[in-house]
């Protein structure tokens, strides 16, 4: 009885604390200059708001607790940047994405089959979905699974549904309804879906453009997936030093650009990427994903958004058209500079 009590209280104190947060949010709308972060270094932020600053490891906490006993994606990977070593695993592909996931106890300790229904969707076209059906491999304490047979340099979003191999034979209203199904390796029983879609982006064999763009949208996913486990209360960057922290040491050999924003539907059917360009607008910055095709938008990842709530990372696809950004650079590689020419001497005459 104590203990209810005492949940109940913290429960009550993480309200207040939220709708504290919440309205000065509401105050402070996106954008570097005009909200309610002070800055210190390395790009953390502050709230200026005491209540506020005392809500986020409370809700943190709370967050954590309901966390336990669900499975969650494991993004840590992204977040490295020894991806260039000889030696380091590999993490990014050109024809797959690799998801890591972290299965929750109850599942992680069966010794039993499990296998993936993953319905997915490239960015640039995201009214045509695809299902895959394909097994989790397990490595030591490892689990993933892998959507193959993907473009290079896209940018996909995964929807995974669960499913535990099982001896119950399933019945036709159960086998309709989804919650079993047949394969040649056996029955399997639905577990559940994953609390959040996965982003993930191929990367190229040899096209180094590419690989650099992979490996800063890899790592601004890692942050928004830190971001997202905790409510979206975790957001450590303004929208300027999400960037710079996500293009860290991927630039070298290549600059920013200018690039008219009436080509961008062009060049986006002609193959051209852009997952990884930067995007500025008054008092704000963001990092394009893609032009959607199908619904003429701009995807793009933001740090320090802020809607209707807390500033947050966030993958928007709705709010921001094409024209909303003042500029658009694209990355591009350095030309080399030309050789010296050797000096002409004067032999005389």
């Amino acid at each position: 009885m104590r203990e209810k009590i005492c949940w109940s209280m913290l429960v009550a104190l993480a309200a207040v604390f939220l709708l504290a947060e919440t309205s000065e949010a509401q105050l402070f709308r996106r954008g570097r200059r005009y909200n309610n972060y002070n800055y210190s270094g390395g790009g953390n932020m502050v709230s200026s708001t005491p209540l506020a600053n005392l809500a986020k490891p409370l809700m943190g906490f709370l967050h954590n607790r309901t966390r336990r006993n669900r499975s969650e994606y494991d993004y840590n990977w992204a977040a490295r940047r020894d991806w260039h070593r000889d030696q380091a695993e590999p993490v990014l592909f050109a024809d797959k994405v690799r998801v890591n996931v972290m299965l929750k106890p109850t599942t992680a300790s069966s010794q039993e089959k499990l296998l993936v229904r993953a319905s997915w969707v490239y960015l640039h076209k995201s009214r045509t979905w695809h299902t895959d059906w394909m097994p989790v491999e397990r490595v030591g304490d490892k689990a993933y699974y892998d959507l193959a047979g993907l473009e290079e340099g896209r940018v996909v979003k995964i929807i995974s549904d669960i499913y535990i191999a099982t001896d119950k034979e399933p019945s036709e209203s159960a086998l309709k309804n989804a919650s079993y199904v047949k394969t040649e390796t056996g029955n399997y029983k639905y577990v559940g879906r994953m609390h959040v879609p996965y982003y993930g982006v191929t990367s190229s064999e040899n096209n180094e453009e590419l690989k650099r763009r992979a490996q800063i949208v890899s790592f601004g996913f890692s942050q928004w997936y830190a971001d997202e486990a905790y409510g979206g209360r975790r957001c450590s960057y303004d929208c300027y030093s999400f960037f710079r922290s996500c293009t860290s040491g991927e630039l070298s050999g290549f600059e920013l650009k200018p690039v008219s924003r009436q080509h961008i539907p062009t060049l986006s059917k002609r193959g051209k990427r852009i997952h990884g360009d930067f995007l500025t607008k008054p008092g704000h910055y963001g990092m394009a994903l893609c032009y959607d095709e199908d619904t003429k938008n701009l995807i793009t990842l933001e740090g320090n958004y802020a809607l209707n709530g807390p500033y947050r990372i966030n993958i928007d696809p709705y709010r921001h058209g094409l024209n909303t950004w003042s500029s658009i650079q694209t990355i591009s590689a350095k030309k080399p500079k030309p050789a010296p020419q050797p000096e002409k001497k004067d032999m005389g005459v």
